[in-house]
């Protein structure tokens, strides 16, 4: 078994399934590797189309993104879906080429600085070798996985690739173990005291929150009543069709109103929101009560929060009946956004993407998967 064989046979084992890419010659063995492991590559037109497709492949099926490029500008040119997917907290393997490290020092042909490149915004930035292969990879793939999900970076030259693999090596563990976390029973306390004196609670639902285990969080929402908005990025995970649902914030379209909706809250709840997602300043302004599983995806934390398991914490809370009740302290709000949305405030006779978006919703299943380019009809 050559290097690049392991390489694949790790990630095939992993799970992964495709792996995207625009290939040089230099990682021509490693994608002929990922076939014979069942890893199907797709061919893409340029590199940051193919990081951002699997990102986004990684994203709606549940798992790791992987994405393949050649050295140089082909490796550089994956630093868009790299950062993007470093702030949008999203599980992404980049893989390129690069020099060997025989390589004579006056031949600088397509040589760049890459480990150097990434490493600001990647959790393992490493040389794949002969004698490392499962082992890095292992501990790249881990590292990607552990929340809040995050990319690495590895590099392997072809002449490397080729070489014999001279030890299998072992699975990179669990890695360190987590700062303590918070007592679950005496923030769920802490939590329903807050509810039962607040008359306009809101629930602020951000990427912070697993959707592979947002069952529980649903059903809270759904026994306690409560009003609750999501960001861009969580939308789905939560019934946008409740009467307790307020809108998106820090989208584009309507934000003005849910900004003002927010400021009239008299308790925030941060269920795992992240401020990467918001364009203004108003999480670092407006009290918010921060329900954090993890820190955010550039690895900070609130002042004076504290992180709690989640799913502990909502067992806890869901133990006996609600606090108070809170009727629809938001009705005008929502009322508003719906006739914003539906192009009331807009020129007469006229189409904007609201129109096309209830034309869709009305026409395909609710569990339909929708991608869209970026503007603000995303945020609808």
């Amino acid at each position: 078994m050559n290097t690049a064989a392991a390489v694949a046979q790790a990630l095939a084992e992993a799970g992964i399934q495709k792996a995207f890419g625009l290939p040089g010659g230099e990682v021509l063995v490693l994608i002929d590797e990922l076939r014979k492991a069942g890893i199907d590559f797709v061919l893409m037109r340029h590199e940051a189309n193919a990081g951002i497709a699997a990102a986004v492949y990684g994203k709606l099926t549940r798992q790791l993104g992987v994405v393949i490029a050649t050295l140089g500008p082909g490796a550089a040119n994956l630093l868009l879906p790299v950062a993007n997917a470093y702030l949008d907290a999203e599980p992404l393997l980049a893989i390129t080429a690069q020099l060997p490290d025989d390589s004579p020092g006056t031949h600088t042909h397509q040589l760049l600085p890459l480990h150097e490149t990434f490493r600001p915004m990647c959790r393992v930035v490493e040389k794949i070798t002969q004698t490392n292969a499962r082992e890095v990879v292992g501990k790249a793939l881990s590292a990607c996985m552990d929340r809040p999900y995050g990319v690495s970076y590895l590099t392997l030259s072809a002449k490397e690739a080729l070489k014999p693999l001279l030890t299998n090596g072992g699975r990179f563990g669990d890695g360190p173990p987590t700062a303590p976390m918070a007592n679950p029973a005496s923030r769920a306390a802490d939590l329903r005291s807050r509810c039962a004196m607040a008359q306009r609670p809101l629930v602020l639902i951000g990427l912070g929150v697993d959707a592979n285990r947002a069952a529980p969080l649903r059903r809270w929402l759904d026994q306690w009543q409560l009003p609750f908005a999501v960001t861009p990025k969580v939308k789905g995970i939560v019934d946008e069709t409740s009467p307790n649902f307020v809108g998106v914030i820090s989208g584009m379209a309507a934000d003005g109103l849910m900004v003002d909706a927010l400021k009239a809250a008299d308790l925030l709840i941060g269920f795992g929101l992240d401020p990467v997602e918001i364009d203004k300043t108003w999480h670092a302004e407006l009290p918010i009560q921060w329900v954090l599983e993890t820190r955010n995806a550039a690895n900070a934390m609130p002042e004076g929060a504290q992180l709690v398991n989640h799913l502990a914490l909502l067992e806890e809370l869901m133990e006996g009946r609600p606090p108070t009740t809170w009727g629809r302290p938001f009705a005008s709000f929502q009322q508003q956004r719906t006739d914003l949305l539906k192009g009331s405030a807009g020129a007469p006779h006229a189409m904007w993407p609201g129109d096309l978006i209830r034309a869709l919703a009305d026409a395909v299943p609710s569990d339909t998967i929708v991608t869209t380019d970026v503007g603000s009809h995303k945020y609808l």
